[in-house]
């Protein structure tokens, strides 16, 4: 999937539910000739600026199908928890590497000086930030120091499932599905 086209500019009205927003996705242009208001960085963020829009179709796609299942008349066919299960791991493992993409697209900007910030993780760009504060430019920062529990969390049940064993078990009652992360060796 490649994004072919310029900067399009936003509405000067408010977005609505359906819309969405994020100034990274603008380096997401691979025509021949470069937006002149992207040039001047578009080699350090196109390719995070990639990595990020392919991540949010796919944890659109993998909750498109969770919905999906999550119809009266096909919650309780036999495929749904496999299924789901499926969907909830991909779910996960993709909204973690988003992070990442953020985070590599944020270490850029993070400070006065190129490179400075580490660019690999958003785990290792919130450490060196809570070591840093000083080297850390004050928009970025903000960012960092916000509560992000939301991602620790993430971030472990993630790792559970792609480096520990676990697996994504998921639970039907007929009206939800409900997820147990479960190893056998924990």
């Amino acid at each position: 999937m490649l994004a072919l086209g310029s900067v399009v500019s936003t509405p000067a009205r408010p977005l609505e539910d359906t819309e969405f927003y994020c100034e990274i996705l603008d380096f997401y242009d691979h025509w021949n000739d470069i937006d002149p208001s992207l040039a001047e960085h578009h080699t350090a963020l196109s390719k995070w600026s990639e990595a990020f829009g392919n991540d949010l179709i796919n944890m659109a796609t993998h909750v498109h199908l969770i919905l999906h299942w999550l119809d009266p008349s096909r919650i309780r066919e036999n495929d749904a928890v496999i299924v789901v299960s499926s969907m909830a791991e991909a779910f996960l493992v993709s909204s973690r590497a988003a992070c990442d993409a953020v985070a590599a697209a944020l270490s850029y900007v993070a400070c006065d000086k190129a490179g400075q910030a580490p660019s690999d993780s958003l785990r290792a760009l919130v450490r060196w930030a809570d070591k840093n504060p000083n080297r850390v430019r004050k928009s970025v920062g903000k960012v960092l120091a916000a509560d992000l529990d939301w991602f620790w969390h993430l971030r472990s049940i993630r790792d559970y499932l792609v480096h520990d064993g676990c697996r994504a078990n998921i639970h039907c009652d007929g009206r939800q599905f409900n997820l147990w992360v479960h190893s056998d060796r924990n």
